[in-house]
């Protein structure tokens, strides 16, 4: 057996299939027990340990194996990077403790997710409530990530696992990415590394966001995509239509993303057209099961499967024009050039510039949801950028097509899928200053990329320094995260800023700093 095979992480599709058969099994449970409305402990627990039960009879045999598989082989990919493994682990851990050790606290985490929770355990159902008028979010947004934290909340009495492991999962699903597109252990680590030093992703995995979750699925899509060009059989169009629809039950910008891949999906099956119309049928069928209930109830509150007229007239752009979709891509990559306690007032005046040149209004009501700015502060869940890894996502896009890579023809289709991501995304969204948290699933997705490409194309020395580097640009969002610092964060709050190994619970940052075109320093509200 050739090396680069037995080094893969664990046999697909077993943990797949297995985190596949639990996620539908959330939505299944959740569903079935509002129906009569008896979502509670009791209900809960009787279900879960049927599902437990069939699981481990359906999987059970192959677990053990497997996991010992997986524990050697990623010792494999670790092996002579001790220090990688530590590093990793250590912002794992921290992110992990933190979650654990604090309430959620955000405000939307507290605006609508956390409320949402209460609602339905109150009320032992899912179904809509009467909810204020001003922000009904509670109602309409996919309800994938709290149908877990309600489940979690009846079973431990506690909102502090509404934290959940997807921070891990996802790197995990960037290592198997990585080894599709052909990388070498090098590749893998630099690529594990670039995405576990991601500022918005150690940001995020903090808090009740449902954030984390999306990119999980969304990276799953894309890995089951990839490995579809082995077998194109119909059990793997089941997993791609489960994962498809437990991604569009979880945040809305999946919207984005997903039919993307999916297209990316139909490409490759183009060749044999009965093949893919069969899948075609067997994915739309699972996702839209997975998602008719919540649909249903969107459609008999509001009218519209997804959210009510005046929700979708303030997110999502009204105006296409090549000038207003150029103007929203610019201002979204902007988003990711500030620097910490600074912001990037070059960058500011260069996309008012090249407005100026399109003669296209900065803040045209029709692709804005609030003035242009680059947020000052970052390290905050809803603004941080992540500018060092963004330019070494650029220098890999471009250094593709120069390198000698394994599986070439793959990677430029993986490439194409992402960046189509990426650009529907930033075409259709309304450009806002907190939009840097959207654009987490295809920072995490293009970490394979940037591995290959920076281990192919640089010394292992230089490679490390890099590594090193990006290290070093997380320690801001670990240590002193707005919400959650574990280090007082006195050059934003001043004297007296508080830290969560002194203090419970305190009052978040009145504001969110920006500069505005004439440099001048400014107040913004802290949240949109």
């Amino acid at each position: 057996m050739r090396t680069d095979e037995k080094e893969h992480l664990f046999e697909v599709p077993l943990l797949v299939d297995i985190t596949l058969f639990f996620g539908a099994a959330i939505v299944g449970i959740t569903e079935l027990l509002s129906l009569f409305h008896a979502l509670n402990a009791p209900w809960v627990v009787f279900l879960w340990s049927i599902v437990g039960i069939a699981g481990w009879l359906f999987f059970g045999k192959k677990l053990r194996k497997q996991c010992r598989s997986f524990l050697l082989n990623t010792r494999n990919i670790l092996r002579g990077e001790a220090i990688t493994a530590i590093l990793i682990g250590t912002i794992l851990f921290v992110t992990f403790a933190i979650a654990l050790s604090t309430p959620p606290n955000t405000y939307d985490s507290l605006g609508y997710h956390m409320t949402r929770v209460a609602y339905w355990v109150q009320h032992q159902s899912v179904a809509h409530y009467p909810a204020p008028a001003p922000d009904l979010r509670q109602l309409y947004m996919p309800p994938l990530a709290e149908y877990l934290i309600a489940q979690l909340s009846l079973l431990t009495d506690s909102d502090r696992l509404a934290h959940m492991p997807q921070w891990p999962g996802s790197l995990f699903l960037v290592a198997l990415i990585a080894r599709e597109l052909g990388a070498e252990r090098k590749a893998v680590r630099f690529a594990l590394v670039f995405a576990a030093t991601l500022p918005i992703g150690i940001l995020q995995s903090t808090n009740a966001t449902a954030t984390h979750t999306v990119t999980f699925w969304l990276l799953m899509l894309a890995y089951l995509i990839l490995r579809d060009r082995c077998s194109q059989s119909p059990a793997n169009a089941l997993r791609i239509g489960i994962v498809l629809g437990l991604s569009l039950l979880t945040k809305s910008n999946a919207y984005f993303f997903a039919p993307v891949l999916i297209l990316w999906y139909a490409i490759s099956l183009r060749k044999r057209p009965t093949r893919l119309l069969r899948h075609t049928l067997i994915v739309g069928s699972i996702a839209l099961s997975l998602n008719a209930a919540h649909y249903l109830r969107n459609i008999e509150s509001f009218g519209h499967f997804l959210a009510p007229e005046r929700d979708r007239a303030i997110n999502i752009n009204t105006e296409f024009s090549p000038a207003f979709v150029a103007s929203n891509i610019l201002k979204n990559a902007s988003l990711e050039t500030g620097l910490l306690m600074v912001g990037n007032p070059f960058a500011e005046r260069t996309v008012q510039n090249i407005h100026a040149m399109m003669h296209v209004e900065l803040d045209h009501t029709n692709a804005a949801s609030r003035g242009f700015n680059i947020p000052i502060t970052q390290t905050h869940e809803v603004s941080a950028g992540n500018p060092f890894h963004s330019l070494l996502i650029l220098l890999s896009v471009m250094s593709v097509p120069l390198l000698s890579l394994p599986k070439k023809k793959q990677h430029y289709w993986y490439l194409g899928a992402i960046l189509g991501c990426l650009v529907i995304t930033w075409s259709f969204l309304r450009w806002s200053p907190y939009g840097t948290r959207l654009h987490m699933p295809f920072l995490m997705l293009a970490a394979p990329s940037v591995g290959i490409a920076f281990a192919t194309a640089i010394p292992g020395k230089w490679l490390r320094f890099i590594a090193a580097f990006l290290y070093v640009t997380a320690i801001p969002a670990l240590l002193f995260s707005d919400l959650n610092p574990i280090v007082p964060n006195t050059l934003l709050m001043g004297k007296g800023a508080p830290s969560i190994l002194i203090a419970d619970r305190w009052p978040q940052p009145p504001a969110l700093m920006a500069r505005d075109g004439s440099s001048r320093t400014r107040r913004l509200s802290a949240f949109p």
